[in-house]
């Protein structure tokens, strides 16, 4: 590739981002539930943005131009372009996967040439990003490359229109997807049943269980694993609590099994995940060398 600095149309972008001799800056990373309070009021930022809201949403506004981000939907901004965020009127604070990058070449900071990007009912990228996530918080010695490989993967896939959303009735409606989440939330103390699930959307348990795949890319107990996990490395993130602790908050008995199951999902014990996770963000580790 020849380099060159400055805006790039998506195709050469994409090759710059996945090009070796390029540096791949994640600048802010992560996943969370904002604060009831969250707003972003004409904002401009010098990197990429990616948000990613899984439950309750937001309106996003640039230049006069206004959408509702809905759970599913994947909205990337270029450097510069001036935006603003909120929750959505009359909905709790929206739980989204969040992320900021810059991409270096040789020839200087490459930026994408189109404003913005926004798809909508993208559901199977979460579990890329979610990925992205984890190898931030979980470095070693191949996580520059997987995350690189991810961010093609993702971008790609945003920028091509691939992740087309489901067919009118083929998956779960957006009020669906959001009643099935907000349900989750509430009762993972209680370790829900993909049954349980299925009544919330007033659905026979076989049929829920064929849309929900088609929905989110993975059957409702897996779902339902990960929702529970996620939700131990929030707390695990945010606090200092013992391990013990945040396994009884969220109904296990046993620890070990709280262990085994984060070890699965994360790729890592709770109490390591919470060491690597603060050394990564001591140590500014979102830039991924030239590899």
């Amino acid at each position: 590739m020849t380099e060159r600095a400055g805006e790039l149309d998506p195709d050469e972008w994409l090759v710059a981002m996945a090009s070796p001799s390029s540096r791949l800056e994640t600048v802010i990373w992560g996943y969370q539930t904002v604060r009831p309070t969250w707003r972003m009021t004409d904002r401009t930022l010098a990197e990429h943005l990616v948000y990613f809201p899984v439950a309750a949403g937001c309106v996003w506004d640039d230049a006069g131009t206004r959408a509702v981000v809905e759970p599913g939907d994947c909205l990337l901004l270029a450097p510069g372009v001036r935006h603003s965020f909120w929750p959505m009127p009359g909905r709790d604070p929206p739980t989204l996967y969040h992320f900021r990058f810059r991409i270096q070449t040789d020839a200087g900071e490459a930026r994408l040439a189109r404003p913005r990007v926004l798809q909508r009912g993208v559901w199977p990228l979460q579990p890329h990003l979610q990925q992205i996530v984890h190898e931030m918080a979980v470095p070693n010695r191949h996580a520059a490359l997987r995350r690189r490989a991810l961010w093609v993967l993702v971008l790609s896939s945003l920028l091509g229109g691939e992740t087309a959303p489901a067919s009118r009735g083929a998956g779960l409606g957006p009020q669906q997807r959001y009643a099935i989440w907000r349900y989750a939330q509430n009762n993972l103390a209680a370790w829900p049943r993909p049954a349980d699930l299925a009544r919330q959307v007033n659905l026979s348990p076989d049929h829920f269980s064929r849309v929900f795949r088609q929905t989110f890319g993975m059957p409702p107990r897996r779902w339902l694993l990960e929702q529970r996990i996620q939700h131990a490395a929030a707390l695990l993130a945010e606090s200092e609590r013992p391990v013990g602790d945040v396994a009884a908050e969220l109904g296990y008995e046993d620890v070990f099994l709280l262990s085994r199951q984060f070890k699965a999902v994360m790729g890592t014990a709770p109490s390591a995940y919470r060491k690597r996770l603060a050394q990564a963000q001591a140590s500014g580790s979102g830039t991924d060398a030239r590899a």
